[in-house]
């Protein structure tokens, strides 16, 4: 199975022991998407590079994502007016200038140090969707603030279901526009690249960030004036029913979407 290059960076990435340091290339020399991945490891601290960059069981879904995107071809039409092109979509009444959005990604300050809000900015200057992740490094009263405009908030529910009411009212009081909830979370999964830079990554984690699920709704912003006291995990699959999500459907108020249907 013949994959693009970018789908074995990973594998490269890990194959390199120990992570030595790597010149940036010059930001004029990235020519796709797939060039900033090479200096994002150039810059990045081993473990942060890896964290972006690793996938599940062997790395095996960075792979199977880079050949199922490669099958997507452009449908080419001779004899047809291009020169006005419409990229414009509507979604849930909002008109969105193209397709593309900025999903949640969690501890964004672990990659630069304006976090969230400089994503938001971005986000801004090209009037996109921004989702915010419950894991982020900042909270949403300050990224809506950032991006002038509502966003959706990303939740990870906890096994007190009141932690999980009071993060979407908190949420929908900063303005979010929609609730995704994450119905595919499950720990412990094997993130073989991130296992592997960790030993390589002198920072003690905990000094900026937690590394589990139970110390997490205790320091993420989302969670902050929250009592968080009887929560011991975040609520696995198998305790995300129909019965479940009825309950969460309850607490929101605007629009719910479930993230991680398979």
């Amino acid at each position: 199975l013949a994959l693009p290059a970018t789908a074995i960076l990973p594998r490269l990435a890990r194959a390199a022991s120990p992570w030595a340091p790597v010149t940036p290339p010059r930001l004029e020399s990235l020519l796709s998407v797939a060039d900033f991945e090479a200096a994002a490891r150039a810059v990045l601290p081993p473990a942060h590079f890896a964290f972006l960059a690793t996938g599940v069981d062997d790395d095996r879904t960075v792979g199977w994502n880079h050949e199922a995107y490669s099958q997507l071809e452009i449908n080419v039409r001779r004899f047809a007016d291009v020169s006005r092109t419409d990229l414009r979509v509507t979604m849930f009444g909002t008109h969105w200038p193209t397709p593309v959005y900025l999903s949640a990604v969690g501890s964004q300050r672990a990659f630069h140090p304006e976090a969230e809000l400089a994503t938001a900015r971005a986000a801004a200057s090209r009037s996109a969707l921004m989702m915010l992740s419950s894991a982020g490094s900042t909270g949403p009263e300050d990224v809506m603030a950032a991006r002038g405009a509502p966003v959706w908030q990303q939740i990870y529910p906890t096994d007190d279901l009141e932690v999980t009411r009071a993060i979407i009212e908190r949420a929908e009081r900063a303005g979010a526009s929609a609730i995704a909830l994450t119905v595919d979370n499950h720990h412990p999964r094997f993130n073989e690249t991130l296992a592997r830079a960790i030993p390589n990554d002198p920072r003690i984690c905990t000094d900026c960030h937690v590394n589990n699920s139970h110390d997490f709704v205790r320091k993420a912003p989302l969670y902050q004036g929250i009592d968080v006291s009887h929560v011991q995990e975040l609520t696995q699959p198998s305790a995300i029913t129909w019965h479940f999500l009825d309950r969460v459907r309850g607490f929101v108020k605007g629009k719910l979407l479930v993230k991680g249907i398979m």
